[in-house]
């Protein structure tokens, strides 16, 4: 893909990049943790995934700048710390190959190193406990997309819930708003009312808009009440990311439980929702969506 940049958006870019690769040059430097080999798939995603990919298109004039800055504030770091390493009398070559260093003398102290694992270098040994490390995903961080980042993957969500409550779309549908922090209760009737209500954003009878709200990340939750179905049920479905074109480009993919087990078989596994309702009242169905 070629795309035109100006000046100041590949500058921007550039500059980006640098001070993403002079940190991620700093956090190797300073880690306390054993080197593994997950690291290299935490930090491929961290300066190439889908956050990155969303504000450099891969292939564009702006990725290759980014890419250029990237390099350059990583080998810029390593590029200051030789000549900082160079002009300081306590240290030489060694400090690279095995943290080796002179000790301090006089009056001179580090900062912390009376503290566990305080001061100490990356490069020499400790006889203090490893400190433990939370690992943040790759993905976590992001610019504009939110839950799925975060671990909250509507779609894996539903795969899990969907054996315990294949029979019952309640069932199914509070465990799935449950896992995604959000409370639902009652019956069909009265999901329908909450979603309605405050927290939720009203998608109307659009089937286009809650598949890319469900792309995007939110929760979303469809249905229609028992009045509106002229039956003595509600019933509700959790809308979920596209995995296909919609069905007559209008109803989107969908989990779903039900005491009908016409409409229970397999259909409600991530098919599209014209399956869920019949012909007269899908077109009638309700769509609201939250983030989570």
């Amino acid at each position: 893909m070629t795309t035109t940049a100006t000046q100041l958006e590949l500058l921007g870019a550039g500059g980006f990049g640098a001070i993403l690769g002079w940190y991620v040059y700093y956090i190797n430097r300073y880690r306390k943790a054993d080197v593994q080999f997950s690291d290299v798939t935490t930090l491929v995603g961290a300066i190439g995934g889908a956050a990155i990919l969303a504000l450099f298109p891969a292939g564009s004039m702006l990725f290759g700048a980014y890419g250029v800055g990237l390099f350059a504030g990583f080998f810029g770091y390593f590029a200051v710390l030789i000549a900082l390493v160079a002009i300081s009398p306590n240290f030489n070559v060694d400090f690279f190959l095995d943290g080796r260093r002179k000790k301090p003398t006089g009056e001179y102290y580090i900062p912390g190193a009376d503290e566990p694992g305080g001061g100490q270098h990356p490069l020499t040994s400790s006889t203090h406990d490893r400190q433990t490390v939370i690992v943040i995903p790759p993905n976590a961080i992001q610019i504009g997309t939110p839950p799925a980042l975060l671990g909250l993957d509507v779609t894996s969500i539903c795969k899990a819930e969907w054996p315990a409550g294949q029979a019952d779309c309640n069932v199914f549908a509070r465990a799935v708003a449950g896992r995604c922090g959000v409370t639902l209760t009652g019956n069909a009737d009265s999901i329908l009312g909450q979603i309605r209500g405050p927290g939720w954003m009203s998608l109307g009878n659009d089937g286009v808009a809650a598949s890319q709200a469900a792309a995007s990340g939110q929760l979303v939750v469809a249905g229609l009440t028992s009045a509106e179905l002229g039956d003595a049920h509600g019933h509700i479905v959790v809308v979920v990311p596209p995995t296909g074109p919609l069905s007559h480009n209008k109803y989107p993919f969908a989990y779903w439980g039900s005491i009908n087990p016409k409409i229970r078989p397999d259909g409600g596994k991530g098919t599209t929702l014209n399956y869920s309702f019949n012909t007269i009242d899908r077109d009638n169905v309700f769509y609201a969506a939250r983030d989570i």
